[in-house]
């Protein structure tokens, strides 16, 4: 069950302030630290043999790759008890009664599901939810697509493998070549023969997300990490965070890759149908998060004072009812809720204790095509206000989700994953740009038609 009541506050309420009052919340939070993902090690370690004898690799093989580790589930838990005491109560402690229910829908993977049901330990629930709701009545309607929906747009996977042509990201990786060459032969003498400058710096997140997993990892066993200082850590983070905003923040794919998902929370916000909840968490991944920021107009991430987003990284919508009856929507980030050990080596990880550093985004200039549709625009005092009314956000949205039906792969991909196929995961195992693409329908046609005119020609000469 996944519809939950709140514990231990009283049911009366306080009384009505004036000024807006939060209504509605949603709370999109990344998963807990994992072991690392396959594509990671075969990106490090071109070599199967090169693990062999090594400690870490055995106990990560052991629990399984991509799987959710015990500091993780602790991590969750703490997000969970935070949002609880620490924010809604003090911020709003007259926001959730024990009266009022929650709703929990989550990636199908089994980390993110892990990682509610601890998350749910630490909010604190009369009655635990052990499954996820369903994200819609339709049985195509799968969650890969809301939270994974980058997988399943072709389109997209191309775009991503071509951002190494662009003259910014090959001048980047020339002027960190140094630095690239030295981390790369540092851990792997034949990937440093096998990649390009470019290649290394494309490939360069796969480094990040081994050494993130290191540093949570239980046992303190360490590969990657004893290999570089804090200073060269931050320098490996800050490119890698790069990297990844140039895949995920390509212009004209963000309601591919995060509309859907961005459609659903402003129903859930609106309070249509069955989403009715005061509060509704989703369980997902860091990219469900970059899609979301990507499809509501975002370039790239916000100026983070933690240069990199972390495991249980946030994304909370609140709606606040103004006296007028309008409904506006606040948007804020938390990049980094625990502490990052590879640049703090003193910090426990054991210990994981919840860094509030919420960051507002701000949506003046980021929606003018959709502000402008509007019949009063705002004031210049409400364009500085963090906020955006929520007809908006309900009008961009569904135009996403639409979208995204009207996408190639849409009903191919429905097929495919009703046939139990597995999809390409080409942006995640870091594919580099390939010419088999150009060999598609319409390049054939052009083709034929070439060659039947080289005939004609010939033949008429002739």
């Amino acid at each position: 069950m996944a519809e939950v009541r709140r514990e231990g506050q009283s049911t009366t309420t306080s009384q009505h302030s004036t000024g807006p009052r939060l209504v509605k919340a949603v709370l999109l939070h990344w998963h807990g630290a994992r072991s690392p993902t396959m594509a990671a090690l075969k990106r490090l370690k071109p070599e199967v043999s090169d693990f062999e004898g090594e400690r870490l690799y055995e106990e990560w093989r052991e629990m399984g790759m991509e799987s959710l580790t015990s500091i993780g589930t602790h991590q969750m838990v703490q997000l969970g008890k935070w949002l609880r005491e620490d924010y809604f109560d003090v911020e709003h402690p007259s926001f959730i009664q024990a009266h009022d229910c929650v709703h929990w829908y989550s990636s199908s993977s089994e980390r993110a599901i892990e990682s509610g049901q601890a998350f749910w330990k630490g909010f604190g629930c009369d009655e635990e939810p052990q499954e996820p709701l369903p994200l819609s009545s339709h049985p195509s309607e799968l969650p890969q697509f809301y939270f994974q929906a980058w997988r399943f747009n072709k389109e997209f996977r191309m775009a991503v493998q071509q951002v190494i042509y662009q003259p910014d990201f090959k001048k980047l990786a020339r002027a960190n070549e140094a630095l690239l060459r030295r981390v790369w032969k540092t851990i792997s003498e034949s990937a440093a023969e096998k990649y390009d400058p470019v290649e290394m710096l494309f490939y360069l997140p796969y480094i990040d997300e081994y050494s993130q997993c290191e540093a949570y990892w239980p046992s303190g066993q360490q590969v990657v990490l004893s290999k570089f200082a804090p200073e060269e850590q931050m320098e490996i983070a800050e490119l890698s965070q790069w990297v990844t905003e140039r895949k995920l923040f390509i212009p004209g794919f963000g309601s591919l890759i995060g509309g859907k998902l961005l459609h659903h929370v402003t129903e859930t916000l609106r309070g249509e149908g069955t989403n009715s909840a005061k509060l509704s968490v989703y369980s997902c991944h860091d990219y469900s998060i970059y899609g979301v920021l990507s499809a509501l107009g975002l370039p790239h991430l916000p100026s983070l004072p933690t240069h990199v987003l972390g495991f249980g990284s946030s994304l909370l919508f609140e709606c606040y009812e103004t006296e007028q009856k309008s409904r506006r929507v606040r948007v804020r980030l938390l990049p980094l809720p625990f502490r990052d050990p590879r640049f703090q080596p003193e910090y426990d990880v054991t210990k994981p204790t919840i860094l509030d550093g919420l960051i507002d985004i701000s949506f003046v200039g980021i929606l003018p095509v959709i502000v402008q549709t509007r019949q009063n625009p705002s004031s210049k005092k409400d364009e500085k206000m963090k906020t955006i009314p929520l007809d908006i956000l309900v009008k961009l949205s569904e135009r996403f989700d639409l979208n995204w039906m009207k996408t190639s792969q849409y009903k191919h991909t429905v097929k495919a994953l009703k046939a139990g196929h597995q999809m390409d995961d080409g942006m995640q195992a870091g594919a580099m740009p390939r010419f088999t693409h150009f060999m598609t329908v319409p390049f054939l046609a052009v083709m034929v038609v070439v060659l039947l005119r080289v005939v004609y020609s010939r033949r008429k000469a002739s």
